[in-house]
């Protein structure tokens, strides 16, 4: 689907990867809101180690990434990418 979507977009696109042991993903899922509506057994199902696209197109972003690092990191190569296109505000 991610691959679709990047084909299909004119433009340069952007993809993140949060590289997160999955230790640490019960850890963090464990503190939301909605951690009573599936637990580590579904989510062992779905966990893919390392589930990167094919052609190293994505940003990896490792566990050790602040908050607020990871939010610079996407804002800046996000904002990269709009200066780049020249975008036009739409009137």
């Amino acid at each position: 689907m991610l691959q679709t979507l990047r084909a299909d977009f004119p433009g340069r696109s952007r993809f993140f990867y949060l590289d997160i042991p999955f230790e640490e993903t019960l850890r963090r899922h464990a503190t939301l809101p909605q951690s009573a509506e599936f637990g580590p057994d579904l989510m062992r199902e779905w966990y893919v180690e390392r589930d990167l696209l094919p052609g190293a197109y994505e940003t990896i972003i490792g566990q050790d990434s602040t908050l607020e690092e990871t939010v610079r990191r996407l804002l800046s190569e996000t904002l990269e990418r709009t200066e780049t296109r020249n975008y036009q505000k739409p009137t």
